[in-house]
């Protein structure tokens, strides 16, 4: 049997689990890795808005209005919002 072990994304967590359970199978929690690639999506929106605007960002720009929808849970978004299948390209 395979343990499965949640642990947050800090390396020392990992050192000891490894030291504890070896072949223990790792997961890392969601919410810091949403977290963290949020982070850095903003980290480009502000470069890129410098950049492209010269100035920083409003709520009235558009790369900024939809700045929350990473973390926002897709069954709090309207369905406008939400991720939709494409279809295949036919061929």
């Amino acid at each position: 049997m395979t343990a499965v072990v949640a642990i947050d994304m800090c390396t020392m967590f990992r050192a000891a689990i490894r030291q504890v359970l070896p072949h223990a199978l790792l997961v890392v929690d969601h919410f810091p890795v949403v977290q963290l690639a949020n982070r850095a999506v903003t980290e480009v929106r502000r470069r890129m808005t410098l950049t492209q605007r010269g100035r920083r960002g409003r709520g009235t720009d558009p790369e900024w209005r939809i700045r929350n929808r990473l973390p926002r849970s897709a069954v709090r978004m309207s369905g406008k919002h939400r991720c939709r299948p494409r279809s295949a390209p036919r061929s």
